[in-house]
């Protein structure tokens, strides 16, 4: 018998357990060959597999949406339709069980317009069936299925016969051990542990904030991008937004409402999705990016990836680009999410699309093969530099959140202000609170005084922050290591560290006798956890073809095991 565990079950796990099934069932209808045998082992925190952060319904309300289309939510790599399909076949039932989201569905069903994002307890009902029909996949296969929920992992330790996992029950709290072949491991998001009074290391549960910050409270928000949004949304939940006739969406806080400032470095927000037409890339493709690979004796610069892109917009746009106008951060945040609002409505030429947003959405297996092909000073520079400014091209937000914002800010409940690079967040002594301190654009020095305090800046990609048990003790045992730990890179360039993979296969790189480093046979890593080498981890359909690469080599490899 073959045992494969997978630690943790949100959509990556998910999408795993589903494909690993759904392949293993495809290649036995192709060989016309008996599966071996195979037991697969799930441990999952939750009381419910399948949805995980953020998807399930305990830390979410129904404001919350996807930031990505639904045509790109799909967990199936071989279907990109896979969830709009389901939706189709499904959207009667999830009427019934949501009413709150009333306001989504059509006579037909959910509208699945161009560009569409939908709620996000919508995604989690697709993980949920999808888990659940991976279960019965299985056992129409004869694939055993050993399910542990409300179960945390502690530790892993290596046998030679494959792993040890140490688990205790969260509600028993009693302490198990299992034996498994192979593992995957796909925790997914951790919070950092801050003890302050009135600080909040995570923006979820969103219930959290209503219950613990109360209403005329004035509270600051680390960070501007997506994870701050939700924030904001969430604080601001007791008033109400209004349609006006000419189209304007405006807001009405509620009677003593909470007020907000929103503190990121650059001051920006994301830009807003709109529609991406046909435009195909010539320059920044991974054909470019592998013949630039094949030039060069080293690993490439940021120069390189600047130059490709350069090129590219200035043929799309039949005019060249002025860089420092694009990553100008001292514009002011209404006019530019005005701005921003009109282009994803209108486009930014004739065909009503608009086409930066058209070279980098078809451009993210391109940006995946860059970022793992720049040298780690190179990505290091990329982190300080210029991740901001291109997360706020690369991870837009749906227009009505856009809206949203904007009916906020003129408002008056909700400010953007931009820190300088170096700028000091400190308790107040013998207050409940907290004090900004940064230069303002002058130079003069400036102090802010909050209450309450929301990290809202998204997973740190330093995997030795995750303050697990588990996370732990795999990286002291030398179980996994981190792209920190790499020797043949002096200490100036490390990244931050994220758990050190194989990017083809994902599998853990780990030590093995007499300290060598090779990548494990047996133990797999996909997520949050690998995203120092992996950018774009936080897409469900790249999750989706993360899981499918590593069900695929799982099945190769027990296959060839038994042919021996």
């Amino acid at each position: 018998m073959h045992t494969l565990a997978v630690i943790g079950c949100g959509l990556t796990g998910t999408s795993l357990v589903y494909q690993f099934v759904r392949n293993m069932t495809c290649r036995k209808a192709k060989t016309k060959r008996t599966s071996p045998g195979i037991s697969l082992l799930i441990l999952d925190q939750s009381r419910q597999p399948g949805p995980g952060f953020p998807y399930a319904k305990d830390q979410i309300y129904p404001f919350h949406i996807s930031n990505m289309p639904g045509r790109e939510m799909s967990i199936v790599a071989s279907c990109n339709t896979d969830f709009t399909d389901w939706l189709r076949k499904h959207h009667i039932d999830l009427k019934l069980k949501y009413p709150e989201l009333d306001q989504w569905f059509t006579e037909n069903g959910i509208d699945l317009l161009y560009g569409q994002c939908l709620p996000r307890m919508i995604m989690g009902e697709y993980l949920k069936d999808r888990f659940d029909g991976a279960l019965r996949m299985a056992a129409n296969e004869g694939i055993s299925v050993s399910l542990h929920t409300q179960c945390t992992v502690t530790g892993i330790h290596s046998k030679d016969n494959g792993f040890s996992i140490e688990t205790i029950d969260k509600n028993t709290h009693t302490v198990n051990a299992f034996m498994s072949e192979r593992i995957i491991l796909a925790t997914g998001h951790w919070i950092t542990q801050h003890q302050q009074i009135g600080y909040f290391d995570s923006p979820w549960p969103a219930n959290r904030l209503i219950e613990e910050i109360p209403q005329g409270s004035r509270v600051a928000i680390i960070g501007t991008s997506l994870s701050a949004i939700d924030t904001v949304l969430t604080l601001f939940s007791d008033g109400r937004f209004e349609w006006q006739t000419n189209g304007r969406l405006t807001f009405i806080p509620a009677h003593h409402s909470r007020t907000a400032t929103m503190y990121s470095r650059t001051g920006i927000l994301p830009r807003v999705r709109g529609k991406t037409g046909h435009y195909q890339n010539q320059f920044f493709s991974v054909q470019q990016i592998n013949r630039l690979v094949e030039r060069k004796a080293k690993r490439l610069v940021l120069e390189d990836l600047f130059s490709l892109l350069q090129k590219e917009l200035a043929l799309a746009y039949d005019a060249s680009i002025n860089w420092k106008q694009v990553i100008a951060t001292g514009k002011n945040a209404v006019s530019m999410l005005l701005a921003n609002i009109q282009d994803a409505e209108n486009g930014d030429n004739p065909g009503g699309d608009i086409l930066w947003q058209t070279i980098l959405f078809q451009s993210i297996p391109v940006i995946k093969k860059a970022y793992l092909n720049l040298t780690a000073s190179q990505r290091k520079r990329f982190e300080k530099h210029y991740k901001s400014i291109f997360m706020a091209h690369a991870a837009v937000i749906p227009l009505l959140n856009a809206k949203k914002l904007l009916a906020l800010m003129t408002s008056g409940v909700l400010k953007v202000e931009k820190l300088s690079a170096h700028y000091e967040l400190n308790p107040i002594t013998d207050d409940q609170g907290f004090e900004f301190c940064y230069p303002d654009a002058a130079g003069k020095p400036v102090k802010k005084r909050y209450p309450f305090v929301v990290d809202a800046r998204g997973q740190s990609l330093a995997y030795q922050t995750n303050p697990s048990k588990l996370a732990k003790q795999m990286i002291s045992s030398g179980l996994v290591l981190l792209e920190n730990q790499d020797p043949s890179l002096p200490a100036e360039q490390h990244n931050p560290g994220g758990v050190w993979i194989d990017p083809d296969t994902y599998r853990v790189m780990t030590k093995g006798p007499g300290q060598t480093i090779s990548a494990s046979d047996k133990m797999y890593a996909v997520g949050v956890m690998t995203g120092g080498q992996i950018i774009n981890t936080s897409m469900a359909y790249q999750c989706a073809i993360a899981a499918d690469t590593v069900s695929k080599h799982i099945i190769d490899d027990v296959l060839k095991t038994v042919q021996k």
